[in-house]
């Protein structure tokens, strides 16, 4: 079971870095591309299923359900973000930034969660 876990964080992380290199590709346009939808979709679906491995007794480590249900809370939030910047007229800045900051507010939650 450590292994299917390890598996999936591995796929999280990927998601994690599809939502910064859209965020990194988006730089100068301000814009809201694929890889941030694709990133967020990947990360809330493999955190779900690495909370649930986790329950199982998957690792010997526990959760702090606080952080997790906050973070699951950001990626909603980003998620969001990203389907009403893809559908925005005109200026997707905001969106951008907003994408950008959750993200960065994520990588915050992971550190806690982390120590």
């Amino acid at each position: 079971m450590e292994i299917a876990f390890n598996i999936v964080y591995g796929l999280h992380m990927i998601g994690f870095l599809a939502i910064g290199w859209g965020i990194v590709s988006g730089w100068k346009t301000k814009g809201i591309n694929a890889a941030m939808l694709h990133g967020a979709s990947t990360q809330l679906a493999t955190g779900v299923v690495m909370v649930g491995l986790g329950e199982a007794g998957a690792i010997d480590e526990s959760f702090n359900t606080s952080v997790v249900g906050i973070k699951l809370l950001v990626v909603i939030a980003i998620l969001a973000a990203v389907m009403k910047g893809r559908r925005a007229v005109g200026s997707t800045k905001p969106w951008w930034l907003a994408v950008t900051g959750l993200w960065g507010l994520n990588i915050v939650l992971s550190q806690l969660l982390s120590s």
